[in-house]
């Protein structure tokens, strides 16, 4: 039993490991809270889908470069822009986030080297738009565990899945899935049929101490 599984046992929480270090910890989120997260997106326009992603990546260049000069850092292969992705982030109020993460960082206290860094996006995904697989800490070096909660799965195919751990799902709505970075968790996300789009909400459990 690793150090985040004693953690979710102590916890009380009901899960499942879904593969090998891939939980699944069902009704995570409130019937409340994913109402409050559909009042969002219902509301939002798509100027406002359009910004949020583009804000991220200069947040990202800050970060790591002190730079917000993307298409310098982009030319100089610093940063990578996911073009087919910039309309698919929302920006998520901390009003709404924040009890969400404060539960979260509960279930990460297990190492005080490592800190939830919040919930800030809402992710849509829609037909015929697949998430590529990728190795999350490739893009960042301080992510430790990606974080995705499931606003709903009444979406056709859109299954998440990770090649090498042989796991192909799509988790029930309400849920939250925690994983390792690294390149054992290769992953990625089979595109949406017709119907309803698919959200969730991505996160990421970071080091505490920077070491770009």
């Amino acid at each position: 039993m690793n150090k985040l599984e004693a953690q979710l046992i102590q916890l009380g929480y009901d899960y499942k490991e879904v593969a090998r270090g891939v939980y699944l910890i069902p009704d995570f989120l409130s019937d409340s809270e994913v109402s409050q997260v559909k009042d969002c997106i219902n509301g939002a326009s798509e100027e406002d889908w359009t910004t949020h992603y583009m804000q991220g990546v200069k947040d990202l260049a800050e970060r790591k470069y002190g730079r917000t000069d993307i298409d310098n850092l982009v030319e100089e292969g610093l940063i990578e822009i996911t073009t087919h992705w910039i309309d698919k982030n929302l920006g998520l109020s901390y009003d709404i986030s924040g009890p969400i993460s404060e539960r979260i960082q509960e279930v990460i206290a297990f190492d005080e080297d490592i800190a939830f860094d919040g919930i800030g996006t809402i992710q849509r995904q829609y037909k015929d738009a697949p998430l590529i697989e990728h190795v999350d800490n490739h893009s960042d070096p301080m992510i430790e565990y990606a974080v995705i909660m499931y606003i709903n799965d009444d979406y056709k195919d859109g299954e998440l899945f990770f090649g090498r751990l042989g796991l192909e799902i799509v988790p029930p709505a309400k849920s939250l899935i925690i994983f390792p970075s690294g390149e054992d968790y290769l992953h990625g996300v089979k595109p949406p049929g017709d119907g309803p789009l698919r959200y969730v909400l991505p996160s990421f459990v970071r080091k505490r101490k920077v070491e770009y």
